[in-house]
């Protein structure tokens, strides 16, 4: 593995021992080239007579390298998806039907950007990662200083990390922010003054209500399934420049990102490559069915024993769902040492790493 500059500092990249950036000319995209240290231990063998072996253990270091682009909007390779979603949230979707309320219904194309798309510089990718990040969370404030948590140079992978839209959430649709009007060139009588709207957040979907991790929460189905249709289609292209091989393709993510990803994955017509979830659960309205398309995908589930927000007392039932329906589960529990609990830290890039190398691994290529 790799090793820190400052074992005290951040899980950044440019923490670690052999980090270095160059800009990549000649290419449309924005993209950097990040490089870092990658350590392995070597061993050796010798039989020196019948009753005795000599082992030698060694240490060796590979540079491990890859092609970062941070696509924006406007940028010339596109969005990455043009499905159109509900960002108003359903509670005051339901009262905009009375006109007295004055509750404006707004609908936008959710092209889930900006994203971060790691690329392997040493040709085409054998795999395709689909990560997506929790609640609030996003792209390029979550991943972009991390590559390190998807690559370590034990396969050729591409990793794309999409960042969910800006909505409005039922569940605290009481919660109003002050925001700044905009200041209109009409002399000091029109200065900018205050005013009110309700909150917004990055979100993979709606919730209608919060537990505080005691149990599930009910969400809104219909923007789930926007989604879901969104990330099909990101499917789809990613697998046609893997020459039409979808079990190429892993999908997975952390806390809601975890539960979106597993929903668009046991919902994908054909067999996908694998499954990486962080502490997070399948939803009750995700449909199982026995035997499906998803039925030998690897599905590798990690969740953290001092979680209060997705508690294993109600999250088991979602696995054992799986598990009776005939799915390949594996469930792990690991404690962060960082004593995060759901919020885990750089634990979090160790279980991405360890899936993909069993998902990934060349008994599996074919």
């Amino acid at each position: 593995g790799f090793r820190f500059q400052d074992p005290s500092g951040t899980w950044s990249v440019d923490n670690l021992v052999g980090f270095s950036t160059n800009p990549v000319v000649r290419t449309k995209r924005r993209e950097t080239q990040i490089s870092w240290g990658n350590y392995v231990s070597l061993f050796g063998f010798r039989c020196l007579d019948n009753a005795t072996v000599e082992v030698r253990r060694g240490v060796g270091r590979k540079m491990v390298a890859v092609r970062t682009e941070k696509r924006r909007r406007g940028d010339h390779a596109g969005p990455l998806a043009e499905e159109m979603i509900t960002v108003t949230a359903r509670t005051r979707c339901d009262q905009a039907v009375d006109r007295r309320r004055k509750i404006r219904v707004v609908r936008r194309t959710a092209d889930l950007l900006p994203a971060v798309i790691f690329r392997p510089t040493t040709g085409p990718q054998q795999w395709t990662l689909i990560y997506l990040h929790s609640l609030n969370g996003s792209a390029v404030q979550g991943y972009l200083d991390k590559p390190h948590y998807f690559v370590d140079g034990s396969t050729s992978l591409k990793v794309v990390v999409p960042t969910a839209p800006l909505r409005e959430v039922s569940c605290f649709d009481g919660w109003f922010v002050k925001s700044q009007r905009k200041k209109q060139a009409c002399g000091s009588l029109c200065s900018s003054s205050p005013r009110w709207r309700l909150n917004q957040f990055t979100s993979w979907y709606d919730y209608l209500s919060n537990h505080d991790g005691r149990r599930e929460d009910a969400i809104d189905w219909q923007s789930l399934g926007a989604i879901q249709r969104a990330l099909h289609g990101i499917i789809q292209r990613e697998a046609s420049e893997l020459g039409g091989r979808p079990d190429r393709i892993v999908i997975g993510g952390k806390s809601q990102g975890c539960c979106t990803a597993l929903d668009a994955l046991l919902t994908y017509p054909r067999p996908l490559g694998g499954f990486v979830g962080i502490v997070g659960h399948l939803l009750g309205c995700t449909p199982v069915e026995p035997g499906g398309p998803q039925a030998q995908t690897p599905l590798h589930f990690f969740h953290e024993p001092e979680d209060s927000m997705m508690r294993w007392d109600w999250v088991q039932h979602g696995e054992r769902r799986l598990r009776e329906a005939g799915y390949t589960v594996y469930a792990r529990h690991c404690l962060d040492l960082e004593r995060n609990g759901h919020c885990v830290g750089g634990i979090e890039g160790t279980w991405v790493r360890s899936a993909l190398r069993s998902i990934c691994s060349p008994k599996r290529v074919c």
